[in-house]
């Protein structure tokens, strides 16, 4: 008996030792593997694709010493790009703020989502003013497919640094590969520096429900054409539907009605093209709480605004984007650039 127990210690003592070796080795942060070349999802031979560089080793963790819900990055340029780059070129932000979760990868610009639900995405562009009249254009992809898109160029005297910006909303899969890249060639170079920076980020909002008393608000949606002449108190009416969580926002009004009482996160973008100009304002019952202006002229391209309001709501209240008084021109909404209008639901 005592033979048996003195091996059962031995055992146990072995097995403790190998435990404790094996989960040093896993939490260490500095080991890192490369893995071969590879094509994320959405990507063919012909598109640009950066190799994967090294990347930190899969860890297992307790469930409750990193909740996986904390899943969050911010990532920019740290200089500007090289000039003229081509179409689907894929945006490698190689500073990393915070990365909860471990999904984003500066070695190739791509996240990984690690878990499955609805997430933010958010993206800016900057360019420098030069002679050569610089312009570019930024879409979001889930897999390849493009979500939504941001456009910037001026048609200026040197010396100013322009920066637009545009957030999605998207149901994302584990696994799935979200990445920024350019919509077609641009003309000079995509800035980023102090004053200006090109920045891609990324949040999960929430996992997908789990019983009929659990829930997700959230909806992104978008012009799927251009629309104008622009009056005044024209309310825009986003006809199309990337997502729409408990079913708030009618695409056939474009009010977007609060399922429950609590705070709100709202994020629009508007378009122009030609001679325009215009101020959009959101509204909650008709109570104005953020403002936008826009204005473009012949020979510029487009241009591209954005706000983003936060807000608490009661069950029932409207919400929805309107033109203010003085107005001119179109909306403009394509590949290139979307004029677009989001919200999820934040906190009771």
């Amino acid at each position: 008996m005592k033979q048996d127990l003195k091996e059962l210690r031995k055992s146990v003592h072995k097995c403790e030792t190998l435990c404790k070796t094996e989960t040093g080795k896993e939490l260490s942060n500095s080991e890192t593997f490369s893995e071969p070349s590879t094509i994320p999802k959405g990507f063919n031979n012909h598109d640009q694709m950066p190799s994967r560089r090294s990347q930190p080793v899969p860890r297992i963790l307790p469930p409750d010493s990193y909740p996986v819900s904390a899943v969050a990055f911010y990532s920019y340029l740290s200089k500007a790009t090289a000039p003229n780059l081509p179409a689907h070129h894929l945006m490698v932000y190689d500073v990393v703020h915070i990365n909860r979760g471990n999904g984003y990868n500066k070695g190739d610009g791509i996240f990984i989502a690690p878990v499955t639900g609805v997430y933010a995405f958010h993206f800016s562009l900057c360019i420098a003013q030069g002679a050569s009249y610089p312009w570019a254009s930024l879409e979001v992809t889930v897999n390849g497919i493009g979500l939504g898109s941001t456009y910037e160029g001026v048609n200026t005297a040197p010396g100013g640094y322009p920066c637009t910006s545009g957030l999605v909303i998207s149901d994302v899969n584990s696994g799935d590969h979200v990445f920024i890249r350019t919509f077609e060639e641009t003309r000079g170079a995509i800035n980023s520096a102090p004053n200006g920076r090109t920045s891609f980020s990324g949040w999960l909002i929430s996992f997908p429900p789990t019983s009929p008393t659990t829930f997700v608000i959230a909806f992104y949606s978008y012009l799927s054409r251009s629309s104008g002449p622009i009056t005044a108190h024209h309310t825009l009416v986003y006809d199309n539907i990337h997502i729409n969580r408990e079913n708030g926002y009618n695409k056939s009004d474009g009010i977007f009605i609060a399922p429950v009482s609590g705070v709100y996160v709202f994020h629009f973008s508007v378009c122009l093209a030609g001679s325009s100009y215009a101020s959009f304002e959101i509204l909650v019952n008709g109570e104005v709480i953020g403002a936008v202006n826009e204005e473009s002229h012949a020979g510029m391209g487009y241009r591209e605004g954005s706000n983003l309001v936060v807000t608490f709501a009661n069950s029932g209240d409207h919400i929805f984007i309107r033109t203010q008084k003085s107005t001119m021109g179109y909306v403009f909404s394509n590949d290139i650039c979307k004029t677009s209008f989001s919200g999820w639901f934040l906190s009771n």
